[in-house]
């Protein structure tokens, strides 16, 4: 089974791609997703999250508020790896136990989606990496429309990302997302494809 890492900038696209596998009977694994569940009440990440930020980042009924945690974590380095010690070890077992079952039901290849895969160098973890990739003012423009941010704000959250061209170039595959979203399915169509000749060839 081909392991496939899939990741892009913010607001790239990312999500939409990951969507459109979905729909063509692709596993796709999404790490944010797992990320979220192992927050949930009643895990152990949640426990030592809680622990370690107290219970000033819950909600009132004792649910996670993920912005204010984010906000204790953006910029800052100590307590971006506290979290992360929290939460990896969940995330990176329930990865290898859907890949597994995937393997099992004879799927021919899987997607993992990670949208930090660069900037925690997991490249060597896949056999290739695609990145839906665009350009830098498009970015900006998403992340301010989304998330309501002024320029400087969505400016700040792109530097704490590789920059686009880096990320293209250390790429096997990529798929460029500055057109509509019919070119977007196109191009994710056409990459499927090709990554299913290539499962077929080593198969």
């Amino acid at each position: 089974m081909m392991w496939i890492g899939l990741t892009g900038g913010l607001a790239s696209g990312k999500s939409t791609v990951s969507n459109l596998l979905k729909a063509q009977g692709i596993v796709v694994i999404d790490a944010d997703e797992i990320a979220h569940q192992a927050l949930q009440p009643g895990e152990e990440p949640y426990k030592k999250v809680v622990s370690h930020f107290g219970t000033g980042i819950l909600f009132e009924g004792g649910n996670i508020n993920r912005k204010a945690l984010a906000a204790l974590v953006f910029n800052q380095e100590d307590q971006l790896r506290a979290l992360e010690a929290a939460v990896h070890p969940f995330v990176q077992a329930r990865v290898l136990q859907i890949k597994e079952q995937a393997r099992r039901a004879g799927h021919g290849l899987a997607v993992y989606d990670v949208p930090l895969l660069f900037e925690k160098n997991l490249q060597g973890q896949f056999d290739r990496v695609v990145t839906v990739a665009t350009d830098e003012e498009t970015q900006i423009a998403r992340v301010q429309k989304r998330n309501q941010f002024t320029r400087d704000e969505a400016l700040a959250r792109l530097r704490h990302q590789l920059p686009m061209a880096e990320k293209v170039a250390k790429s096997d595959d990529v798929i460029w997302n500055k057109g509509t979203l019919e070119d977007l399915e196109t191009q994710t169509r056409e990459w499927l494809q090709k990554l299913k000749a290539l499962s077929s060839s080593k198969a």
